[in-house]
């Protein structure tokens, strides 16, 4: 099935950038952003940068822009690739690890601890105004902590090469709970299983909703305990998809309906 537009940004392009961490270039930039981070003498540099991008003009005004440190990391990444500043920003737009290097996606999050921290202190006008900047408040700082574990686990896995376990992962900014599901050697998807129940006559007689990736063979007993709970006996026939199969699950099924007639497609 193929949706004509998605609601929401999945975090799915990182499994690709995850795959290629360890390629030459960013081995590179790794060890490159380490020495930055380290070099006492850095700390002048930076000021050099910041003299040349704002020259004469005022300090205390007009938008936040990069950094000093952001600016000459940039540059960095644009001479290593040989690019066109056009180019950059595709590059890093599209690359999670370069956006590490120049730190962009820190950025991102302190501008959202800058707004929070004058969101605390905003004093309304009135109860409505009070409502919507505390409900702001809520919002803003729930995202902010999803957003520090994003930032975490592609350090994490990106920069310090490891593995983190799937229920520390965040897939969805909006949909926090979605889970990594795989099955065999099928592509990774995210979301939720969901198991259907129908009879003959194709009405669905049961719907569950699993929490996790929990495999298709250890849930036969379950799926047939909610349908006897529901319904008060057992089905007379069960027709099940192939990744049910197992002897255990067959015996289950088979000594518990009506007819003992189990088939596996």
């Amino acid at each position: 099935m193929r949706s004509i537009q998605l609601n929401q940004l999945w975090l799915a392009p990182l499994r690709k950038e995850l795959a290629t961490a360890r390629i030459p270039l960013l081995r590179e930039l790794e060890e490159m952003s380490k020495v930055l981070d380290e070099c006492g003498s850095m700390a002048e540099v930076y000021k050099r940068v910041r003299r040349d991008l704002v020259g004469d003009r005022r300090l205390d005004c007009g938008a936040t822009g990069l950094s000093a440190e952001q600016a000459l990391r940039a540059g960095i990444v644009k001479e290593k690739l040989g690019v066109t500043y056009r180019d950059l920003e595709f590059h890093l737009a599209d690359s999670v690890a370069l956006r590490e290097f120049v730190k962009i996606s820190e950025l991102t999050r302190d501008y959202g601890r800058n707004a929070l921290d004058k969101l605390k202190t905003y004093k309304a006008k009135s109860i409505v105004d009070g409502a919507i900047a505390e409900g702001t408040v809520q919002q803003l700082g729930h995202y902010l902590e999803i957003t520090e574990k994003v930032l975490s686990q592609t350090i994490r896995r990106v920069i310090n090469g490891e593995s983190v376990p799937a229920k520390e992962k965040v897939v969805s900014i909006f949909e926090v709970h979605a889970d990594i599901i795989k099955k065999g050697g099928r592509d990774t998807t995210f979301g939720h299983k969901v198991y259907l129940s129908s009879g003959k006559s194709g009405i669905v007689l049961d719907c569950e909703i699993l929490k996790g990736n929990p495999p298709d063979h250890t849930l036969a007993k379950l799926l047939l305990e909610r349908h006897k709970n529901f319904y008060g006996r057992a089905p007379e026939q069960i027709a099940l998809d192939g990744g049910f199969a197992s002897l255990e699950a067959h015996d289950i099924l088979k000594k518990r309906s009506e007819r003992g007639r189990v088939w596996e497609n």
